[in-house]
């Protein structure tokens, strides 16, 4: 739709037609917020999916470059100052996120001197965010989710370089001794702990607030890979995605699938033990009742979660094997795992060890 009204696509224009009798400066504001958002919307669905929508971002001006919140005209377009600076500031984001897409999720051809070019403009980007956007204690909702989807950028840039066979290879136009791929990978992944344990702290909507997820499953990740070091932090953090995860399917049916994808790869990292596993499979029957009982009176579609399972979940697997690395064949190969294991041992004893995060 975007595109046949002339707003995406190579050939968009910078303006569309105003209709008769419409005011202009809510014409623009209307075209401007819709287009942009739809253009976010996509973005995040690209990242999700490692898929391709948009070809560029949009020539429409983006809101913050006509609009003065502190006109009261202007003021009255949206909900308050902190939304609107949040969504500009986003809208900058996604549109740097979308030299990515071509790159890595088509051409999936990227050098580490584009990548390098890439984290100079988020570096740029976070070193423009007005005072009222910049991390801290009173950050709010959208605030941290933005956080939250700048380092999830970050890794994704950097993951190709993370797992080739020379990660601490410098970016020649910095000169700190930590401007390699393994230690920039690393050190979002330290910001995203910190976030989510801010979010699932600070906020309510945690349990509602699908955006977030996201991060749940890059730290998640993140943290599996962690578990093979050794490092200290990875079971709190691991366990601490799993609850988030775990919220979540008291809203979304799709979160069961997620969560099963966790466990598969945990299963097979050996990270997690079987015992774990089964536990983990005990609490979200009890969680999903409702769910349940909905499919039961046939209130939703038993099929339902087919829409979603292309999700990428394994985003390591993603690299070689795209399909693979869905959530859907992901917690397909749980249920094959779960299957083999009471066949092999016949144990379905209940696991005796404690997670720490509830």
């Amino acid at each position: 739709m975007g595109k046949r009204m002339g707003v995406f696509g190579r050939q968009a224009s910078t303006e569309i037609p105003i209709p008769p009798g419409c005011d202009e400066n809510s014409w623009k504001r209307a075209v401007s917020f819709t287009t942009w958002g739809t253009f976010n919307w996509v973005s995040l669905h690209c990242l999700h999916y490692q898929t391709v929508e948009v070809e560029t971002p949009s020539a429409i001006p983006m809101p913050g470059e006509f609009m003065d919140i502190s006109d009261p005209e202007s003021s009255e377009a949206v909900a308050s100052r902190i939304d609107f600076t949040v969504f500009y500031a986003s809208c900058k984001l996604w549109a740097i996120f979308n030299e990515v897409l071509w790159k890595y999720y088509s051409e999936r051809s990227p050098s580490l001197e584009f990548a390098e070019s890439i984290y100079r403009e988020l570096l740029l980007w976070a070193q423009s965010l007005p005072l009222d956007l910049i991390r801290g204690k009173e950050s709010g909702h959208a605030e941290t989710i933005m956080h939250m989807y700048l380092h999830i950028i970050v890794a994704d840039v950097f993951r190709p370089f993370v797992r080739s066979p020379h990660p601490s290879q410098r970016l020649k136009s910095f000169t700190s001794a930590q401007a390699v791929p393994e230690a920039i990978y690393a050190a979002s992944m330290n910001q995203l702990k910190r976030l989510v344990l801010t979010f699932r702290e600070n906020f309510k909507n945690a349990a509602y607030s699908v955006f977030w997820q996201t991060s749940l499953i890059y730290l998640a990740n993140a943290m599996v890979s962690e578990a093979k070091s050794g490092g200290p932090e990875w079971r709190f953090y691991l366990e601490l995605c799993l609850a988030g995860m775990e919220d979540l399917y008291g809203s979304f049916r799709i979160s069961k699938v997620i969560v099963q994808s966790l466990l598969s790869m945990a299963l097979r990292e050996g990270t997690f033990s079987y015992d774990e596993a089964r536990r983990v499979a005990a609490e979200l029957e009890l969680l999903g009742r409702h769910h349940t009982a909905a499919i039961r009176d046939h209130a939703l579609d038993a099929d339902e979660e087919d829409v979603e399972i292309s999700w990428i979940f394994n985003l390591d697997l993603a690299l070689e094997n795209h399909d693979a690395a869905r959530a859907g064949n992901q917690a397909g190969n749980y249920e094959e795992l779960m299957a083999l294991d009471e066949f092999t041992t016949g144990l379905t004893g209940e696991n005796d060890s404690n997670m720490t995060v509830r």
